[in-house]
């Protein structure tokens, strides 16, 4: 492990500083750049002029550059927090260990870690351990946006007759559809006016608004939550004034809709019909996020 943590901090780290530092926004000044960077300003000039191959491989690079541009979004953030930001690296590393970007990077550097890397099996327990923080850390994510979701004003009479759910996608594995999806099993009931599941969140525990979800992320990779409501055209109405994107479909079943989606909404509305109940999918960047969009509508009714 101690070898992943030397990748990080001395190649993965000043490649992330040094794009960042090369592509800097001239509306932001040097001094402050430095400061989120964590660098001083004498520092931060030693990064100028020097290539990300510098530290890393291309082919590392290329893999880690989609999710260094939103790591840099976050450095310009105007809501910047040096200690939210040290979460956004470690949440970004630990996904990087989990899909093997990091183990991949070291096996292409051997002869640096010669007599200390076997790429199988050191590799094969890296890619399980990271893995298995994902999933936990999604599993919590998932229970506590429950949490918020049954506290919501009347949530009973938004719950269709085919029920909800909440789910999570987790990026584990080197393709999207092998990425596990976090759910209830049986899904999210309202019996008696009162909002219940049946069992804790699973992985597998949703199918269907799992597979909506990963088309979803086919087409923006922050779309990893999302949970929905019976159709309901007031509810249509305010998630638009609100500002959200929403997008709608009359489909004659669930894999149409699937095979229908374009974009990457906030809101991805199925009109039903024959037969059909219409439902109501809200997204988000992660459940919690998706519960809140939710939230922030049903509370001004």
């Amino acid at each position: 492990m101690f070898i992943n943590e030397d990748v990080l901090t001395k190649r993965i780290l000043p490649a992330i500083k040094t794009h960042i530092i090369n592509t800097r926004d001239v509306n932001m000044r040097k001094t402050e750049l430095a400061r989120r960077l964590g660098l001083t300003p004498a520092a931060l000039e030693k990064y100028r002029g020097k290539s990300v191959t510098d530290y890393i491989y291309p082919e590392t690079w290329n893999e880690i550059e989609e999710d260094v541009r939103r790591i840099v979004r976050y450095i310009y953030s105007p809501n910047f927090d040096f200690i939210e930001f040290s979460k956004v690296i470690l949440t970004y590393w630990i996904k990087w260990n989990s899909k093997g970007i990091m183990c991949r990077e070291i096996a292409r550097d051997k002869m640096r870690y010669v007599g200390l890397f076997d790429e199988e099996t050191l590799c094969r327990r890296i890619i399980e351990i990271y893995g298995e923080m994902l999933l936990n850390t999604a599993l919590v994510e998932v229970q506590n946006a429950y949490g918020i979701f049954t506290k919501i004003p009347n949530i009973h009479h938004y719950i269709p007759e085919v029920s909800t759910n909440i789910v999570r996608l987790v990026e584990i594995g080197r393709k999207i559809e092998d990425y596990p999806v976090i759910g209830f099993p049986g899904r999210i009931v309202c019996i008696r006016n009162r909002v219940m599941v049946h069992s804790p969140p699973r992985v597998g525990g949703s199918r269907h608004m799992g597979n909506v979800l990963r088309r979803l992320y086919e087409m923006d990779y922050t779309t990893k939550g999302m949970t929905g409501v019976k159709y309901d055209e007031e509810l249509i109405l305010r998630f638009r004034r609100m500002g959200y994107s929403v997008e709608r479909y009359r489909v004659k079943n669930d894999e149409e809709l699937i095979r229908r989606i374009r974009k990457a909404s906030d809101i991805v509305v199925d009109e039903g019909g024959l037969g059909r109940e219409g439902f109501i999918y809200v997204s988000g960047y992660n459940s919690v996020d998706a519960v809140k969009k939710l939230e922030e509508i049903l509370i001004r009714i």
